[in-house]
C-alpha cells in the first residue's frame, strides 16, 4: 500500500536552508522540480513535495502556510520506509512551528497529529512494521532490537 505523511509549517517563508540539511541527512536528493526531493531507489522512490497550504484544506492546522507531502509507494524498500518516517521526525526536531499529520486510519478513526518528536517517534516505531520488514532495519542499524526506530541525526 502507498503511504503518506504531511508536515505543516507556519513560517511566513519556507526555511529552505534548514530543509535542505534535513533532506541531505536522510539521503534525499532534489528532483528536477524545484520543490521536490526523492530517493534514488530504482524500484519505488519516496517523494517529498513542498507546496503552499490550500486555504480550503481540512487537514491543515490553523496558521499553517506550507505543506510538505511525504509519500511512498507500496514497493518501497526498508531504507525508504525509514526515510519517510525520518523526514517528519527531523522536521519536528530541527524546525519551529511544525505539525505532522498522519491521515492513515490503521488503528484510529481520525488523523493522528504530532507537535513534538517524542510522540511522533513512538508513533513511527509502532507503524514501521506496516511499511517494511523490520529485521532489515535492525541489520542496517536503523532500528533497535527492542523495536525503536533510530531517527536522530547522530544515530
Amino acid at each position: 500500500m502507498s503511504y503518506a505523511l504531511y508536515v505543516y509549517l507556519s513560517d511566513p517563508e519556507f526555511p529552505v536552508d534548514a530543509w535542505e540539511r534535513i533532506m541531505a541527512e536522510v539521503g534525499l536528493e532534489r528532483a528536477t522540480a524545484e520543490w521536490r526531493w526523492r530517493s534514488s531507489t530504482a524500484t519505488a522512490p519516496i517523494d517529498v513535495d513542498v507546496t503552499r497550504v490550500d486555504p480550503a484544506s481540512a487537514m491543515a492546522p490553523a496558521g499553517a502556510l506550507w505543506c510538505v507531502h511525504v509519500r511512498s509507494r507500496p514497493e518501497r524498500d526498508p531504507l525508504d520506509a525509514w526515510r519517510q518516517l525520518a523526514v517528519p521526525y527531523r522536521a519536528l526536531a530541527e524546525l519551529t512551528r511544525v505539525e505532522v499529520c498522519d491521515p492513515e486510519r490503521w488503528y484510529a478513526g481520525a488523523p493522528q497529529r504530532f507537535t513534538n518528536r517524542k510522540d511522533f517517534h513512538r508513533h513511527a516505531s509502532r507503524i514501521v512494521a506496516h511499511l517494511t520488514t523490520t529485521d532489515v532495519l535492525v541489520e542496517r542499524g536503523l532500528m533497535s532490537r527492542g523495536g525503536h526506530l533510530l531517527l536522530d541525526p547522530q544515530a
